[in-house]
Order: structure tokens, then sequence, then C-alpha cells
């Protein structure tokens, strides 16, 4: 996907094929102060949030099946009224 396709992505409206999150916490170590096992079991609950989302895009709705889906990371649910979304640094994840 090219920068410019993803900016046009950005720019459009969630629907049964796209869908913005801001984050998810998927870091298996708890930050400063939390206690392990509450923050495992936290972080199985966004994991499960994850792969709800990704079958959400996937399970395909009628006249959506061929089209593809997009999760997008690190972008506001809202859209801002000049066309644009906030976005975040996802940089954490480890993912590129």
């Amino acid at each position: 996907m090219t920068p410019e396709e993803l900016r046009s992505l950005i720019g459009k409206e969630e629907g049964l094929k796209l869908d913005f999150k801001r984050e998810y916490k998927l870091q298996p170590k708890p930050p400063e102060g939390v206690n392990p096992q509450e923050w495992k079991q936290f972080v199985k609950g966004q994991w499960d949030e994850f792969i709800k989302d990704i079958l959400a895009l996937t399970n395909g709705n009628f006249g959506t099946v061929k089209d593809a889906g997009f999760l997008i990371i690190g972008v506001g649910d809202q859209l801002l009224p000049d066309g644009t979304r906030q976005l975040y640094d996802t940089s954490y994840l480890g993912i590129q």
C-alpha cells in the first residue's frame, strides 16, 4: 500500500470493510505499578478484541465478500471537520 492509498483510506468513513483503532495494548510487560496477573488478563482481552475486529472485516456481508478489508491501527475513529483523523504513535507495537 502506498502512502497515498493509506491517506485516502484515512479520509473515508468507517464501514463494513474499513475500521480504525487508536491502539491495542498487546505488550506482555505491564506498565510500572500494574499487577502482572491483572495485566495478563487485560492483554488477553485486547487480543480477543483484535481477533474479533479482524474477523468482522473478513466475514464479508452481502456485496462485500470480494472486497479487501482494512484495519488501520493508530488512527482515531472520529473524522474531524477538516476531513482528517487524529493519528497516534503505535511504534511500541514493534510492527511496520
